[in-house]
C-alpha cells in the first residue's frame, strides 16, 4: 500500500511538472526533459491501473514457476524457445534496423529507463488477461489469449503510434524499419508472449519478458537522459484521419545518401517498398 501511495503522489508531481513547465510545448522540438516527465506519468498510471484491477496483488502471490513446470519438458523448452526469440528479435534485429543518428549511449539513464519500461508494458498486458479471466472464468483458454492479444496488442500500437512515438521516444524508425519491426517483432512477439500467459500462468516470466525487449529498446535507440541538451530529431509527424497526426517515421532530405539511413540498414528512399 506504501509503494502505491508513493506512485499515485509521483503521478501528480509530474503532473503538476508536466503543466508547470512543458504544457504546449512544440512537439516540433524533442525535449527530453518533457519526454521523461510524459513517460513517467505513463508508467505511474500503468502500475495504479494494475493495483486497482487487482492484477498487483495476483502477481504478488504468483510464484516464479511451479514445481511442476520446472520439471516439464514443454514448459522448458517453450520458456527457453520464448526467452531466445526475444533476445534475437530485440536485441538483434531491433536494434539493427534503429535509427540513432548522433545520440550517445547513456547507460546509467537507459537502462532504468527500459527496466521501469518493460515493467509498465507488462503490467498492462497482465490487467487485461486478469481481468479477462476475472470478469469472464467460464471463457476457455483460446478465447482468453484472442481478447487478451487484441485488446493488449491494439493498444500498445495505437498509443505508440499517436503519442510514444510523438512526445516521448525520439525519432527512432523510417516507414521501413516502422513495417520490419512489426512484421518481425512486435505481432509475433506479443502473440508469442499473451499465447504463453494463458497457456502457462507464468506471469512473472511475461515482466521479464517484456522488460528484456524494452531495455534493448531504450539502449538501441539511445534515449537521451532528461537533462541533456544536445539536439536530437524530433519525430516527424505525418498526417492521418481527422487532423490528426501518427509517428509515421523520419523522411530524409537527401535518401541516397543519408548516412543515417545506412546505419539503420534502411533502403536509401523514403517510401517501404
Amino acid at each position: 500500500m506504501l509503494f502505491n501511495a508513493g506512485v499515485a503522489l509521483l503521478l501528480v508531481a509530474l503532473i503538476g511538472l508536466y503543466f508547470a513547465r512543458f504544457r504546449g510545448q512544440s512537439p516540433e522540438v524533442y525535449s527530453p526533459a518533457a519526454s521523461w516527465t510524459r513517460a513517467g506519468i505513463y508508467f505511474c498510471c500503468c502500475f495504479l491501473l494494475c493495483w486497482l484491477t487487482g492484477t498487483q496483488a495476483m502477481i504478488l502471490q504468483s510464484p516464479l514457476a511451479t514445481p511442476e513446470q520446472l520439471a516439464d519438458p514443454a514448459w522448458i523448452t517453450a520458456t527457453v524457445g520464448l526467452t531466445l526469440l526475444i533476445f534475437i528479435a530485440y536485441w538483434g534485429l531491433w536494434g539493427r534496423y534503429t535509427l540513432r543518428f548522433d545520440r550517445r549511449l547513456h547507460l546509467a539513464t537507459q537502462i532504468p529507463f527500459g527496466l521501469i519500461w518493460g515493467a509498465s508494458a507488462a503490467q498492462l498486458i497482465l490487467t487485461v488477461w486478469h481481468v479477462c479471466r476475472t470478469l469472464g472464468p467460464a471463457l476457455p483458454d483460446w478465447q482468453v489469449w484472442i481478447i487478451t492479444w487484441f485488446v493488449a496488442g491494439s493498444w500498445h500500437w495505437w498509443f505508440h503510434d499517436f503519442y510514444w512515438d510523438l512526445y516521448i521516444a525520439p525519432e527512432h524508425d523510417t516507414p521501413f524499419t516502422i513495417v520490419v519491426k512489426t512484421a518481425l517483432l512486435h505481432i509475433p512477439q506479443t502473440s508469442l508472449c499473451t499465447l504463453y500467459l494463458t497457456v502457462f500462468g507464468n506471469v512473472w516470466v511475461l515482466i521479464g519478458l517484456q522488460t528484456i525487449a524494452l531495455l534493448a529498446a531504450a539502449i538501441f535507440m539511445r534515449l537521451p537522459p532528461w537533462w541533456s541538451t544536445t539536439s536530437t530529431p524530433a519525430a516527424r509527424r505525418h498526417p492521418f484521419v481527422f487532423g490528426l497526426a501518427r509517428g509515421g517515421g523520419y523522411l530524409s532530405p537527401d535518401p541516397a545518401n543519408d548516412p543515417y539511413l545506412k546505419a539503420a540498414h534502411s533502403p536509401p528512399r523514403n517510401t517501404v517498398f
